[in-house]
């Protein structure tokens, strides 16, 4: 799940031009607001959005007088975008794990869109998982990482004429590090360091 152009345009490129990530279900939430982008995803993922079928077309229903420019009830409208979204991650956790890839600092997931799951830092974006910050954190239930299996492209030496969106994502990727880093402060202090020491590494001017 994504909220933004910087993450949303580079994984369209990467699966329907590069052909590259095609076991991935990849959603701009905010698209997800009108139903062509709802019958995109319905030809790139039809097993995705059959799963959530009758979550779907209660939202397409309530959205259709909104695209008319009818009236329309804004509330019910909402949830019914919620419950959407809610569906997707609820039936693709019960196969695969969900992500998402927001920058909360800059542009964070409507909060709607959070209640009921804690994003948990995980290297390159959150894992989404069902619970609070202190069920997950407080019973010591973080998701192991393998660092060896990421690969930071901008983790390397800067050359100080780095691009606006480059310094983005480094400080995207620092970001993340720094606040798994915090989560694991009280309980293996060791590990905790060393995310910092990459966190700080990663960050840019």
């Amino acid at each position: 799940l994504t909220n933004w152009d910087p993450f949303t345009f580079p994984m369209m490129y990467f699966q329907w031009v590069a052909h590259e990530a095609s076991g991935v279900y990849f959603i701009d939430v905010e698209m997800l607001r009108r139903t062509w982008y709802i019958h995109m995803l319905e030809k790139w993922y039809p097993t995705l959005m059959l799963a959530s079928r009758a979550e779907v077309d209660a939202f397409i229903y309530a959205v259709r007088p909104f695209e008319e420019g009818s009236s329309y009830d804004a509330q019910d409208l909402q949830w019914k975008y919620l419950a959407m979204i809610h569906s997707f991650i609820d039936k693709s956790a019960r196969v695969m794990p969900v992500y998402a890839a927001v920058f909360p600092q800059m542009r964070p997931l409507e909060k709607g869109i959070t209640e009921g799951y804690f994003l948990e830092p995980y290297g390159v974006a959150f894992k989404v998982v069902a619970g609070n910050r202190s069920s997950v954190v407080g019973e010591g239930q973080l998701s192991p990482i393998d660092f060896s299996h990421f690969d930071f492209p901008v983790g390397g030496p800067r050359s100080g004429q780095d691009d606006r969106m480059s310094k983005m994502i480094r400080n995207y990727y620092a970001m993340l590090f720094l606040s798994r880093a915090g989560l694991l402060e009280k309980t293996d202090v060791k590990e905790a360091m060393r995310l910092y020491e990459k966190g700080i590494a990663l960050e840019g001017d």
